[in-house]
């Protein structure tokens, strides 16, 4: 059978997401599709429009067979180590074949020769970056100027978010020396919009932001993509919070975006920690497979798992409203694939003392999500 995978938030089902499932399937020809989909929180620092579980069923609607969730303490990192944590999640599945993956320019040519300069990270292009740096770029805006200097074109393709990630994909491949071929698909605006959202204040985050800013210096150094600048200025501004979103645009700096805070900010309030992420690095961010939904026709691709797969993979959670459910929809290209279920994909498997503590963090994630939303 054909196996690939995609790595998408589907925050808010556009009609374009679900033409890029469908666009992967013709091109792919694949059997099945697998997803890596982040939890209940994005990458981009803020709370998904709605629950994983229904955006998972939404994504098995738009034609995916098999939807897996990113750990919320990979999740809520730096883009590079996002993309690394989902692409090693499929690696590790020893499964797939290819990994489709959208970009934002009609040269998507030029993608794998920019991933093989990330990849390569010369000293000569080092320096380049930390010469901008040294000038108030962000790391990302002078990785661009960076590969611009080297590579034609590659910085106007960089500056497009959905084209960074791509590269970052390919890279990551790369650094896991993946058997799995990374396959580029252009893709329309209205699509890539989204990478840009945001959300509105919200009381509730916050009230826990509140709540947990009280912390001493050192517990505040210790969180995930905390410093010592960043606890400084804290200390000195967390008495004038306001709202959850202000607070990050006022942490927020030329070379720390406000994206980059928010990230900080909830994994202060989920406790995720430095020590935490260097538990990850050990399994090189390839923690466990957590199915979220799948589609009623993926038998064969369940079986196959239970016997390639070098992680461990859990038990989907039932939810109440999460079995007997049918797309509506006219497509004959999914006809097949409407059944929707939660139901176990396979026996649970028995975590280490350390990945059960990382597997905490998805619940208490999951739970303040839906308090946040009044569905506790």
């Amino acid at each position: 059978m054909k196996i690939v995978g995609i790595i998408e938030q589907f925050n808010k089902m556009y009609k374009q997401q679900h033409r890029f499932v469908e666009d992967v399937r013709r091109e792919s020809k694949a059997d099945f599709i697998i997803a890596v989909m982040s939890g209940d929180y994005l990458q981009q620092g803020i709370p998904a429009s709605q629950d994983k579980f229904t955006r998972a069923r939404s994504a098995v609607r738009a034609g995916v067979d098999l939807v897996l969730e990113l750990p919320v303490c990979c999740a809520l990192q730096s883009p590079d180590t996002y993309a690394y944590a989902a692409a090693a999640l499929l690696d590790r599945l020893h499964c797939v074949d290819e990994l489709y993956i959208a970009c934002d320019t009609d040269q998507p040519e030029l993608l794998p020769t920019i991933a093989r300069l990330m990849f390569m990270e010369t000293i000569e292009y080092q320096k380049e970056i930390q010469t901008y740096r040294h000038q108030g770029l962000t790391f990302y805006e002078a990785q661009a100027k960076a590969a611009g200097k080297k590579l034609p074109g590659a910085q106007d393709i960089l500056k497009s978010p959905v084209n960074l990630f791509a590269a970052e994909y390919a890279r990551a491949l790369k650094r896991l020396y993946s058997t799995i071929r990374p396959c580029f698909i252009p893709a329309a605006p209205a699509y890539i919009a989204p990478a840009a959202q945001t959300f509105p204040a919200s009381p509730y985050y916050t009230q826990l932001l509140k709540n947990v800013l009280h912390q001493t210096p050192d517990h505040l150094d210790d969180i995930s993509g905390g410093t010592a600048t960043l606890t400084d200025r804290i200390l000195t501004q967390r008495h004038n919070i306001t709202t959850f979103t202000d607070f990050a645009e006022q942490l927020a700096t030329p070379t720390r975006s406000p994206a980059n805070i928010r990230r900080y900010l909830f994994n202060l309030i989920f406790n995720i920690r430095k020590a935490d992420i260097a538990l990850c690095r050990l399994y090189g961010f390839a923690l466990y497979a957590a199915p979220l939904a799948h589609s009623e026709n993926a038998a064969p691709l369940k079986k196959h798992l239970q016997t390639t797969a070098w992680l461990p993979i859990l038990q989907a959670p039932a939810t109440p409203d999460s079995t007997n459910i049918t797309a509506n929809t006219n497509s004959s290209s999914r006809a097949n694939r409407t059944g929707i279920t939660n139901s176990p994909i396979t026996a649970p498997a028995p975590l280490d003392d350390a990945r059960q503590l990382l597997q905490t963090l998805d619940h208490r994630a999951h739970q303040l999500y839906l308090q946040s939303t009044h569905q506790l």
